[in-house]
C-alpha cells in the first residue's frame, strides 16, 4: 500500500509532526511504501472560489499544489494530521482541504482510503470540528474513513506516540 501523510502543523518539532513521523516508520516496518509530506512547507495559495476548476476539472492557480496533488492521486491512502486550532483543523490543512474542489466532481484518480490524526494540547480539546472537516475530504476525494487518532492534553501529558502502533495497525489492516 502507498501511504501519503500530510502533516499540517507549523511546528516540525510538535506532537504532530512527531505522530506523523511515528506513523510513517509504522508503515514502513509493516512492508508499506510511506511518505511525510510537510504542507507548511509547501507553497499552496488560498483557494479564490473562482469555480473554474468546477468547469474545467482542474485549479488554474500556479503554485505548489501540483506537485502534492499527483502524490495524492498516486495513493492508495492518505493521513491527514493536524493540531487543533481554535477548535479546528490549522490554518495549513484547511488550506489543503480547501483546494479539494477539483475533486468535487471528477473522476480523477483518488486514494481509496483517508484517516486523521488530531493533537489538542488542552486536556479537553474540541476534536469535533476538525475531524468534521478532514471526513468532509474524505469523501470529496471518494474516499472510505478508516478512522482517527485523536491525542489530547500534550502539553501536560507529551505526543503519546505509543498509540500510533495501535492505529496503524487498524487502519492499515
Amino acid at each position: 500500500m502507498k501511504v501519503t501523510v500530510l502533516c499540517a502543523s507549523g511546528n516540525t518539532d510538535g506532537c504532530t509532526h512527531a505522530l506523523c513521523e511515528g506513523f510513517v516508520r509504522e508503515c514502513t516496518s509493516r512492508g508499506h511504501d510511506a511518505e511525510l509530506i510537510d504542507l507548511g512547507a509547501l507553497d499552496i495559495e488560498d483557494c479564490t472560489g473562482c469555480g473554474v476548476c468546477r468547469k474545467k476539472g482542474r485549479c488554474i492557480l500556479s503554485d505548489g499544489s501540483g506537485e502534492l496533488f499527483a502524490k495524492v492521486e498516486d495513493s492508495d491512502m492518505i493521513v491527514m494530521a493536524t493540531p487543533i486550532r481554535f477548535n479546528g483543523p490549522s490554518s495549513i490543512m484547511k488550506r489543503f482541504i480547501d483546494r479539494l474542489n477539483p475533486y468535487w466532481l471528477s473522476d480523477k484518480p483518488h486514494p481509496s482510503k483517508a484517516c486523521g490524526i488530531l493533537c489538542g494540547g488542552s486536556p479537553e480539546p474540541v476534536f469535533s470540528h476538525a475531524l468534521s472537516e478532514l471526513r468532509s475530504a474524505a469523501v470529496t476525494l471518494k474516499a472510505d474513513w478508516a478512522g482517527e487518532l485523536l491525542i489530547a492534553d500534550t502539553d501536560s501529558r507529551g505526543c503519546g506516540g505509543a498509540d500510533v502502533k495501535g492505529f496503524a495497525e487498524k487502519v492499515l489492516s
